[in-house]
């Protein structure tokens, strides 16, 4: 970056502010005016931002497909301007074939419109005839998969956003709600989309899957997702659109149990590289947590227990480069090591850790799992007066929250029956009453979804 600066006045000072930020682990912008002074500091930011993004533009220049086609593209647009009609058609045919190739709808229109220009500057007729003719012929096709492209793309927001509300489908009206968001996968086919869009398209069919709790249905999406070239997923953030995939290809063969399946898609994670420090500290957490899981899913929590110490010795921007929800992840599985070893301190500890987090209050499947651990754990420690002051509070919070299915009754009824039992024997009783429950509740394809943070059934039994 230093380059750009070299040959304009005042670059060591934009230098000494970029090193500043650079060396800053969480942003303090008073601090650095207070260093650099304050005058002219809104013009001098404004310059450092032009420079590092002049910088990126130029380091990423032909280092993707779509910078090679975009700069072939501007460089067309130069030579026309400057009158060279027989170089800027040769590259205009290139950046054609490689527009068809990478699926790049828009750009194929854009140089479709340029050889328009170019053979109306160059006043040959025949050329132009045959040109337009054909664009006549491709655009109403063309229109139609970037019209379908635009639809994946709303569609792919919504569902970014649903997954991030909805952890899972607990019953029939949430599945139907669903079921209307993801109407799009039986209206649209994949055959009909642009390569790119089909990205988008597997990720919608793997969610929905997922939500509902199909997760052998979901695996085979984002299987077809991870499968696509580097190409196909979007320019901006592909590599974490790739990584993304990969990651959630993994867990689906954790959670439906395929051990060579969940070694390959571990080793592709681990051999996946970004460039991006970030990303690469993002995939390292993502690393640790699916092995975390797996450990968890196999019953192997000795060997939990172990990896739980790499973690321990993990840097903060490591820790924190995951997103809040695999954080969580991580935190759960945590908490259900500690409690399948018996650690029922260490485990109601980290239980409070989340539920004091004001930020975590969203999570509303996630919150509910974490109060219910809340108050077995301290059923478990003999804190009765603890239970039975918080008991009610969760009933009404669950009415309150439309979560108050069979599950969690079954949960409520089962700690009021312990809170009252006089004897440890009555007390197994009710635990093998509710053992008997869990069962029942893990055939409902609602129901069962209760369990996917914890699994009482596997602690109980």
């Amino acid at each position: 970056m230093g380059a750009s600066f070299v040959y304009e006045k005042g670059s060591q000072e934009l230098m000494k502010i970029f090193d500043m930020v650079s060396e800053q682990k969480i942003r303090d912008e008073k601090e650095i005016k207070k260093q650099v002074g304050s005058k002219y500091f809104a013009q001098k930011k404004k310059l450092l931002t032009e420079k590092i993004i002049d910088s990126l533009v130029f380091y990423h220049r032909g280092k993707s497909p779509e910078s090679v086609l975009d700069h072939l593209i501007s460089s067309c647009a130069i030579l026309m301007e400057r009158g060279m009609h027989r170089v800027a058609e040769k590259k205009l045919d290139r950046a054609g074939k490689l527009a068809e190739e990478g699926g790049h709808i828009d750009r194929r229109i854009r140089i479709g419109q340029m050889k328009t220009e170019l053979y109306a500057a160059t006043g040959n007729i025949d050329s132009l005839r045959k040109h337009i003719e054909k664009m006549q012929s491709d655009i109403p096709h063309l229109l139609a998969i970037l019209d379908n492209d635009l639809i994946i793309e709303k569609e792919y927001l919504q569902f970014v956003r649903t997954n991030s509300e909805k952890e899972f489908i607990r019953c029939a009206e949430e599945l139907e709600e669903l079921k209307k968001s993801a109407e799009i996968l039986t209206r649209l086919n994949e055959t009909g989309l642009s390569k790119k869009a089909r990205s988008r398209y597997y990720y919608i069919a793997g969610i929905f899957n997922y939500l509902k709790g199909d997760f052998e249905e979901s695996r085979n999406w984002f299987y077809k997702q991870v499968q696509l070239p580097d190409g196909m997923f979007y320019q901006m953030g592909h590599e974490v659109e790739k990584a993304r995939a990969i990651a959630n290809l993994a867990l689906l063969n954790l959670q439906t149990m395929r051990q060579s399946d969940f070694e390959e898609s571990m080793v592709m994670l681990e051999l996946f590289t970004s460039g991006s420090q970030g990303l690469d500290e993002q995939n390292r957490g993502r690393m640790y947590l699916l092995r975390l899981l797996w450990f968890i899913k196999s019953e192997q929590f000795q060997e939990a227990q172990r990896h739980m110490q790499n973690y321990s010795v993990m840097d903060w921007e490591e820790k924190n480069a995951l997103p809040v929800t695999e954080r969580n992840l991580v935190l759960f599985g945590h908490i259900t090591v500690h409690i399948m070893t018996g650690e029922y301190r260490k485990a109601l500890r980290l239980v409070n850790e989340f539920l004091n987090n004001d930020d975590q209050a969203s999570k509303k499947d996630m919150h509910i799992t974490a109060r219910l651990l809340f108050l077995f754990l301290h059923e478990k420690l003999g804190n009765t007066e603890v239970v039975e002051s918080r008991l009610d509070s969760l009933e009404r919070y669950l009415k309150q929250n439309k979560r108050y299915f069979d599950f969690e009754k079954s949960s409520i009824n089962i700690i009021r029956k312990l809170i009252s039992a006089e004897s440890n024997r009555e007390k197994k009783r009710i635990w093998k009453e509710f053992h008997g429950l869990l069962e029942k509740h893990s055939l409902d394809p609602f129901d069962r979804n209760a369990m996917v943070y914890f699994d009482f059934r596997r602690w109980i039994g």
